[in-house]
């Protein structure tokens, strides 16, 4: 099975790091947050929480376009 575009809820501890190795795979993924904070940072190619070396994971990633973050206050 192909997915063409991955969705993450959430872009806390456990969505970010998911998101950034589906991302590293370069796979399409869109991720989705209601704190504005967390996705502004993660578009700049940020992290907002501390993981080790995800921070060069994200920023490759999104300079890659292979990871967007949206807001969603649903």
């Amino acid at each position: 099975m192909s997915f063409a575009t991955i969705s993450v809820i959430g872009l806390g501890y456990i969505g970010l790091p998911t998101a950034a190795a589906f991302a590293s795979r370069q796979k399409q993924v869109i991720g989705v947050d209601i704190n504005q904070h967390a996705v502004d940072t993660i578009n700049r190619g940020e992290i907002h929480i501390v993981e080790p070396d995800l921070a060069s994971v994200v920023k490759n990633c999104r300079r890659r376009r292979f990871f967007t973050s949206e807001h969603d206050a649903s």
